[in-house]
């Protein structure tokens, strides 16, 4: 498969992604998608990158930002990242559920990064396990209100 394609695949994985962050009633902006070598460098030497060269330069990644609604005042309100894991597990599992390739930061072994989704060009599990995952995620979503027909 070439670049462009799996950037289209990674794109059309995206706007549904959009789609159910949407449907969970929240709203996301568009941090980086494509980030320059120069950059991926000064974060590799901060630490926060693991990696020389990231998917970010190839665009197949996509760091977004995540807002909820004050019940009270009604304004957008950035998600902390504090308070990140137990909002956006859900938007994470889907996002694994679309594509064996597809891989989110929120569960990262060494670098927790709950704003990144990425897709890599080869699965990175078994068949099995993914088939599992998408199982989960989608009976997840469903008992959190998002509509079937949002989470093909």
């Amino acid at each position: 498969m070439s670049l462009s394609d799996l950037q289209w695949q990674f794109f059309q994985h995206t706007a549904s992604l959009i789609q159910v962050i949407k449907e969970l009633g929240m709203k996301a902006t568009g941090g980086e998608l494509w980030r320059p070598p120069e950059m991926q460098q000064i974060y590799y030497k901060q630490g926060k990158s693991k990696v020389r060269t990231g998917r970010h330069q190839s665009r197949l990644a996509i760091d977004m930002n995540f807002f909820q609604q004050d019940e009270q005042t009604h304004k957008w309100k950035l998600i902390q990242f504090e308070h990140q894991k137990p909002i956006l597990d859900p938007i994470g599992m889907y996002w694994e559920s679309l594509d064996p390739k597809c891989r989110w930061g929120g569960n990262y072994r060494t670098l927790y990064d709950p704003y990144h989704f990425e897709m890599l060009r080869k699965p990175w599990r078994s068949e099995k396990q993914f088939y599992a995952d998408q199982f989960d995620a989608r009976a997840e979503l469903i008992t959190l209100g998002v509509r079937p027909e949002f989470i093909s």
